[in-house]
């Protein structure tokens, strides 16, 4: 489920816990092969974009967010597809990561 195959070996890179906190920032070693592997940033990108455009159409004149319930369920909706992304999201090598 939270997809943490080595794009190297194919085998488990690392337990899901260290995806959630490692980032696409930093890398890790795969526990099998020992290479270098991290996190895709497409999906913590693709998080903020989606958020700052909920917080600016939230903040319009006339928008459907002012009621309540439409803005917590578009927040809820988008949250959660944010998270199943990232939780399916491959790892990459850790030399993919450098432009």
């Amino acid at each position: 489920m939270w997809n943490v195959t080595c794009p190297v070996c194919g085998k488990p890179a690392f337990k899901w816990i260290i995806k959630v906190i490692l980032g696409p920032a930093k890398t890790a070693g795969c526990r099998s092969c020992r290479a270098e592997v991290s996190v895709s940033w497409k999906p913590l990108m693709a998080g903020v974009f989606l958020f700052v455009a909920f917080v600016l159409v939230g903040s319009m004149p006339d928008t459907p967010f002012l009621d309540t319930s439409v803005a917590v369920a578009a927040f809820v909706v988008i949250v959660l597809g944010w998270v199943a992304w990232f939780v399916r999201a491959p790892l990459v090598k850790g030399d993919d990561l450098k432009y």
